[in-house]
């Protein structure tokens, strides 16, 4: 290990802030609850698989 200067530094530090932050993606460190929110119990959102119907590239309406 030897001192750089400040304008020696700086670019090696950018990229070093890169590499520890995908690091620490991969580790899970940085979330700490669930990624997605909770579906609400109801009617399925329009379009979706759950709704039961299908648009066709010709427009049309069928169901799954």
């Amino acid at each position: 290990m030897r001192p750089l200067c400040h304008d020696c530094d700086k670019p090696k530090t950018a990229a070093d802030q890169g590499v520890i932050a995908r690091a620490k993606r991969l580790a899970g460190e940085t979330c700490a609850g669930p990624t997605r929110r909770p579906v609400p119990a109801g009617r399925p959102l329009a379009g979706t698989k759950a709704s039961g119907l299908k648009r066709g590239f010709d427009g049309r309406v069928t169901r799954r």
